[in-house]
């Protein structure tokens, strides 16, 4: 293994011998350049997620909230507030991780009653994350925003989905 290696670094160092100067150091300049245009790409990218993960954190805290609370004016408020937040996180497309807040999102559209909404949603989140932890939740939401707005065959077909794709969630019982 180590003749191969070597072997082939005397081959690559021969052609490099071979190429002319001139060529080696734009060539060189051209891959440094290519680098540094990519880092400030590399940054904004984390920043972004930085701030979507603190976006996602301040959301989830107003729809926690808004399950709390007694009054429906202000738990209106707070679930607009998270629906607001939970969009912008979504809309933006440096985001990595949008899983979350289409999950939550779903689920703060459903108990704004927007359930036409909610059912898009939460389609969407069964169609990219099938097999994720909360897609069981997910499709019991969906069926739920079904029955809201009327539309049973599709309910029933969600409730079979899932007890066929997991039939092993502590949520099985409710799909019954």
């Amino acid at each position: 293994m180590y003749n191969y290696f070597k072997q082939k670094w005397a081959v690559i160092l021969e052609r490099v011998k071979r190429i002319n100067k001139r060529k080696l150091v734009i060539v060189s300049l051209i891959m440094v350049g290519i680098i540094i245009c990519f880092i400030p790409l590399f940054v904004f990218q984390a920043r972004v997620n930085r701030d979507a993960n603190k976006n996602l954190g301040l959301a989830t805290l107003y729809y926690q909230q808004a399950q709390d609370l007694e009054y429906k004016e202000e738990r209106l408020d707070r679930l607009q507030e998270a629906k607001l937040l939970y969009q912008n996180i979504l809309a933006s497309f440096w985001v990595r991780d949008k899983k979350m807040p289409l999950f939550y999102l779903g689920n703060c559209l459903y108990s704004l009653e927007e359930y036409k909404e909610a059912s898009e949603i939460l389609q969407d989140f069964d169609r990219k994350y099938k097999n994720d932890y909360f897609a069981p939740w997910a499709k019991m939401k969906l069926a739920a925003s079904y029955e809201q707005i009327k539309e049973y065959k599709e309910a029933i077909n969600s409730y079979k989905k899932i007890l066929e794709k997991h039939p092993q969630s502590s949520i099985c019982p409710q799909a019954l």
